[in-house]
């Protein structure tokens, strides 16, 4: 009886694990979880070496401050990330892009340039994406709202507040 029982457990631990193998990376944040967040005028968000840069795009006005996310906001990133399947290339290849469907809107001047640079677990995933077609595309409408949570924490740190003004002006 308790070979039987003994059994019982081990197929369930075994299929328990087959099922998070199969599920992609877990919720369980890796230790060497980093990001580079880049997006509107180069303004570039390096959680590897705690910085954040903004008007990266024109080296004589950028101007790089440190900023650390905390580990709850870097966990809430992998999260959003985990939850939108980024680590599938064929949802999200590396340059994404959204093909209208005859019913798309292009956005004109152009929509914001994100790229984002994942490590994690020893991999790297780069994705490029210029935002400039207004059109219902779900895999586009999550990786919108996994950004707009990063520019979010971003912006709402008092070291993103207290920078000075940018002296960079730009023409639309």
């Amino acid at each position: 009886m308790k070979r039987i029982q003994i059994f019982s457990v081990l197929c369930l631990l075994t299929a328990a694990m087959d099922a998070t193998a199969q599920a992609g990376p877990g919720l369980a944040m890796p230790s060497d979880f980093n990001f580079v967040f880049q997006y509107e005028h180069g303004h570039i968000l390096d959680t590897s070496k705690g910085t954040f840069t903004r008007d990266g795009a024109i080296p004589t006005s950028s101007l790089t401050v440190t900023m650390k996310l905390t580990a709850m906001e870097m966990e809430d990133i992998y999260r959003g990330l985990v939850s939108i399947d980024f680590w599938n290339y064929s949802k999200y290849p590396e340059v994404f892009t959204i093909t209208p469907k005859g019913r798309g809107i292009l956005v004109s001047p152009a929509g914001t340039d994100y790229r984002l640079r994942v490590t994690s677990s020893g991999a790297v995933k780069q994705l490029r994406w210029e935002d400039k077609i207004i059109e219902h595309y779900q895999p586009a409408a999550e990786l919108r709202e996994v950004f707009k949570k990063i520019r979010l924490i971003i912006e709402s740190t008092p070291e993103y507040k207290n920078l000075p003004p940018s002296q960079v002006k730009y023409i639309n």
